[in-house]
């Protein structure tokens, strides 16, 4: 049965070890992307040798295959509006839909343009550890590998825009990272998650009744 969120602020079962105001959510992350845990050690192992193809795919289209400099700056800075326009909805688009399947109803997608920061939410809707890793993951894993195919298989422009979209998704999932590796910090509590879209705050609890301590 789904845990309402008031017996998470009421029961005496239940201890709140954070809450992240969602204005302060870049800061938050920008202090836990160390790798100091397994997703985010996990997460630039990954990045790296990604990152490293897709500087050599660089070097071979402005060095190899060279396209004209004002042309290739002119394709890059399209690729980046693009990004915006496309990856990012897609991005958040998918949290939210993961949300809707899980039986969220109250999903909302938010921007704060200042910040390039976007994310989704389930207004007081509870996510259980795993539930939390899979809705993070799925962007990450969906959309990395239609890209990567895309770098394989597409030729000229359509590459060059492939691999922006590529780097700046990669850089752009470290959010998702780091709150995984906190997840991960607190694995053997059992963790539990909501979001509350009024007071703009993300809430994690854990039960009370494990003997290992969680990490603030």
């Amino acid at each position: 049965m789904r845990i309402d969120y008031r017996e998470l602020e009421n029961s005496s079962r239940y201890s709140k070890i954070m809450e992240v105001s969602h204005e302060e959510l870049l800061y938050w992350v920008s202090d836990h992307i160390r790798p100091e845990n397994l997703p985010m050690r996990i997460f630039y192992l990954l990045n790296l040798p990604m990152l490293a193809y897709i500087f050599y795919k660089l070097y071979f289209i402005i060095f190899v295959a060279p396209l004209n400099w004002f042309y290739l700056t002119s394709i890059i800075m399209i690729s980046v509006l693009a990004f915006v326009i496309i990856v990012i909805p897609l991005h958040e688009l998918i949290h939210a839909a993961s949300f809707l399947a899980m039986g969220a109803k109250k999903v909302s997608i938010h921007a704060q343009w200042n910040k390039m920061l976007f994310y989704a939410i389930a207004d007081k809707y509870v996510l259980n550890g795993k539930e939390f890793t899979l809705l993070a993951l799925l962007p990450f894993l969906v959309i990395n590998a239609l890209l990567t195919a895309g770098i394989v298989f597409w030729r000229g422009e359509l590459r060059v825009i492939a691999v922006v979209f590529l780097f700046l998704h990669l850089t752009g999932c470290i959010g998702d990272f780091a709150l995984l590796g906190y997840i991960c910090g607190n694995r053997k509590k059992r963790i539990l998650n909501y979001d509350d879209r009024e007071k703009g705050l993300s809430y994690f609890y854990i039960e009370i009744g494990n003997e290992v301590q969680a990490e603030g």
